[in-house]
């Protein structure tokens, strides 16, 4: 998500402006379903780990969404972990064909 959009929550927000990641604004109850194990760095990308998220949203159904967290090797934000990708599982099985 941030480099794909420049970095900046205002841009996040726009991105995020559907009915999908819309139903995160607002949600009921969210609930961490899985953490995966972190997956070491490369000399390329810092240490990665997912997260599989339930989400009780305001209105509508339930979702579950896979998240991809990175870890910034780079000053400013060094040692950081930032969204790589969020994917709303019920999209993730065509993705991976």
């Amino acid at each position: 998500c941030r480099a794909a959009l420049g970095g900046s929550l205002e841009s996040f927000v726009l991105y995020a402006s559907n009915p999908t990641f819309g139903s995160m604004i607002n949600a009921k109850k969210w609930t961490k379903a899985k953490v995966g194990p972190i997956i070491a760095g490369t000399n390329t990308r810092g240490d990665m780990q997912t997260v599989i998220v339930d989400l009780k949203p305001a209105s509508g159904r339930d979702r579950r969404f896979l998240w991809t967290m990175q870890q910034e090797r780079r000053p400013p934000r060094q040692g950081c972990w930032l969204v790589h990708e969020c994917i709303y599982v019920e999209n993730a099985y065509s993705l991976t064909l």
